[in-house]
């Protein structure tokens, strides 16, 4: 199957599960056609939270991988004492603290063993934004969410357009 068709067939996935109400994810393994659908541990949605990608996915400045919240970074704001956060998501993030559990989210971005990416080299060396590799998070809903996972096309024209190296050792290893 081919890289076009796997993607087009993905996006097709991602509108029947949305259409359907479901909380799904692709998430493709470090091995080419491996798909395994799995579901989320709360239903999240980017829209209402309109702050800076990194105070969420803190690692994105200082590390190789953004990262994903744990539970802790969301009582930062759905705590005990700020009622004006109400919902079953926040119930939910409530429980799992007071069980001591913590959130394990699916990461829809896993690249090749042999593929190198770091975050911090983007993001502070690049100055490139989130947005740049990841589409408009901030205005996406669980209904309509689109996850870009960038290809290695993509990466190839952006090194070409900001004139950085196109080595294949820069980035493979």
């Amino acid at each position: 199957m081919t890289p076009r068709l796997f993607a087009i067939l993905g996006t097709l996935e991602t509108v029947v599960a949305a259409a359907l109400g479901l909380t799904l994810a692709r998430v493709q393994e470090n091995r080419p056609g491996v798909t395994v659908m799995a579901e989320e541990p709360l239903p999240f949605d980017h829209a209402p939270h309109r702050f800076q990608c990194t105070v969420c996915h803190a690692g994105a400045l200082s590390q190789a991988e953004a990262g994903l919240p744990g539970v802790e970074t969301c009582l930062a704001c759905h705590n005990k004492e700020d009622e004006r956060k109400p919902g079953p998501q926040t119930d939910s993030i409530r429980e799992l603290a007071t069980r001591g559990e913590d959130l394990v989210w699916l990461k829809y971005t896993n690249v090749p063993d042999h593929v190198y990416f770091s975050h911090v080299r983007h993001t502070v060396v690049a100055r490139l934004e989130c947005q740049a590799c990841h589409g408009d998070m901030a205005r996406s809903s669980r209904d309509s969410m689109e996850i870009v996972v960038p290809t290695m096309d993509a990466c190839m024209d952006c090194h070409e357009e900001k004139g950085v190296t196109d080595d294949c050792a820069a980035c493979h290893r």
